[in-house]
């Protein structure tokens, strides 16, 4: 790797973010994801670090939409004071990787 001269800050490389606003629009019309109550529904970006294939987060960096399920306001309220996304998931018995991924499916299929 080439140095960098001196007072300049090197490029980092961010992974591209999956953005479809008729995504984020559908899933508004969806029922919440754990408890069933009927839309409106909160677009939720998915917080925990899945690896190469899911969401990484980071400062600056944020799911793509194709990591986003739908959430009733409580839902998505209690979600963020749990704090802990992988284990207010497990409360529910529910993978939020698998349904987002299942969701982003449909709507590339419906788009196409």
């Amino acid at each position: 790797m080439p140095a960098v001269p001196k007072g300049k800050k090197p490029k980092r490389n961010k992974p591209r973010r999956l953005e479809h606003k008729g995504h984020l629009e559908r899933l508004r019309g969806l029922p919440c994801a754990l408890c069933g109550k009927p839309p409106p529904s909160v677009a939720h970006h998915l917080i925990g670090n899945y690896g190469p294939t899911g969401p990484v987060r980071g400062w600056g960096l944020k799911a793509g939409d194709n990591f986003t399920i739908p959430l009733c306001e409580n839902c998505h309220n209690g979600l963020h004071d749990n704090g802990d996304e992988k284990k207010y998931f497990r409360l529910f018995r529910f993978d939020g990787f698998t349904f987002a991924k299942a969701l982003w499916s449909e709507t590339i299929v419906v788009r196409d």
